[in-house]
Formats: structure tokens, C-alpha cells, sequence
């Protein structure tokens, strides 16, 4: 999800993104379920804390990003860790 997040989406990718965002992160709060992420240095990225980019809530669905569902944003945002070895 992350190396699209530069990528400009349109108002009905826009819509599904928010409304994954919303899906995930009730589902998971509903279920206690809590996200980690390991390693994402070693995915390929060039940053590896580019994710905290997308850390900031998303208020509405034309503030929705791609990237805002990366495994590292939805890890950080369920309590759980992000761990990097950069």
C-alpha cells in the first residue's frame, strides 16, 4: 500500500479507502485484536518510517490515502508495534 501513497487517487478510490479505513479499524477494535509489523526496512523502501506519514486520523473520505492502510499505519493505530531494523 505504501509505494502507491504518492499516487493522486480519485474521489470513488478516495470513498473505498475510507470506508476500508473505517471497516478495518472497528473490526479490529471490536475483535481486540492488535496489529504488529516487523521489519517493513526490509520490504524494499527506501524510508522506513515513511508510514508515519499516514499516522494522523483521517477525518474524511476526501482525506483518504492509499497509505493510510498500510500494514505499519493499521499496526500503529491498534496499539500494536512497529519494529525497525534500519
Amino acid at each position: 500500500m505504501l509505494p502507491w501513497a504518492g499516487w493522486r487517487p480519485r474521489d470513488k478510490q478516495r470513498k473505498w479507502s475510507f470506508n476500508a479505513i473505517v471497516g478495518l479499524t472497528n473490526g479490529l477494535r471490536e475483535a481486540h485484536m492488535t496489529l504488529y509489523s516487523l521489519d517493513p526496512f526490509q520490504l524494499g523502501r527506501t524510508d522506513p518510517f515513511y508510514y508515519q506519514t499516514f499516522l494522523k486520523p483521517v477525518p474524511t473520505q476526501n482525506k483518504a490515502e492509499y497509505g493510510d492502510l498500510g500494514l505499519q499505519v493499521l499496526a500503529a493505530h491498534s496499539g500494536g508495534l512497529v519494529e525497525v531494523n534500519a
